[in-house]
Formats: C-alpha cells, structure tokens, sequence
C-alpha cells in the first residue's frame, strides 16, 4: 500500500539584508518630499498642489517636479549612523575586551590541566586566539 503523501523540502526563510546603504537610504526617505507641479498649456499660472491627473495623463499639461530635502534630520541620520553608533560600539567592545580577555585568560588556567598545558603556554605567546598580542 503506496501513500501519496509528498514531502516538500522546508522553505528557508530569507537571509535580511543587513548591508549599511539600504537601511541609511531606508532611514533618510521620509525626509525627502517631491512636488509635483502641473502646467496647464493655457494657464498662466502652475497649479502646485492640485495635481489634475486626468489632465496630466492625456499629456496636456508640463509637468514638472521640484524635490525638497530637510537637510537638518538628514544631517542627524547621517552623523548618528556614520559617527555616534561606530563610536559607541566600539567603546562597548574596547571595554568588554578589557574585562573579557582576563576572564577568558583566568577560565584557561583553572580548567583541569590548568596553567601547565599547551594550550595555556599558546594563550601566553599571542598564538592562541584568546590571546591579545602585547597582553
């Protein structure tokens, strides 16, 4: 007795992407404004913020368009992402290197074997990757 059970392979979710330039672009576009302006041919005077479509679709009308960006929150996102966050995880990881390496270093000693196996006479000569050169 055959069963016609069929077993699909299970979907992998997709990887995100993490790259800096997408989320920067993702993070500045709601201070980017675009205006559009439509020009009646027969008018003297462009209508700015009462867009006729029906009139710019049947190609009467110029149409033309005028792209505001607020400089100020822009400026911000640009320093906190490029400036403020490089610099505090870097701090982060300055300090936790400093408290973590003598843990780590303390953990290799008091495992059994301790002080006295290859592996801890590596850590000291920087060839172990636990070690900091200079340390």
């Amino acid at each position: 007795m055959a069963s016609n059970v069929h077993h699909h392979p299970a979907r992998i979710p997709a990887i995100p992407d993490l790259r800096f330039e997408n989320s920067y672009l993702r993070s500045i576009r709601p201070f980017f404004y675009v205006r559009r302006i439509y020009v009646a041919p027969d008018a003297k005077e462009p209508d700015y913020d009462h867009a006729d479509v029906a009139l710019a679709a049947s190609h009467k009308a110029a149409i033309s368009e005028e792209i505001i960006i607020d400089w100020a929150k822009v400026l911000w996102i640009t320093t906190r992402d490029q400036v403020i966050s490089p610099f505090l995880q870097g701090a982060v990881w300055g300090i936790a290197g400093h408290f973590l390496v003598p843990l780590m270093r303390r953990a290799l000693q008091l495992r059994p074997g301790g002080g006295s196996s290859r592996e801890a006479d590596l850590a000291c000569t920087g060839v172990h990757p636990y070690c900091i050169l200079g340390q």
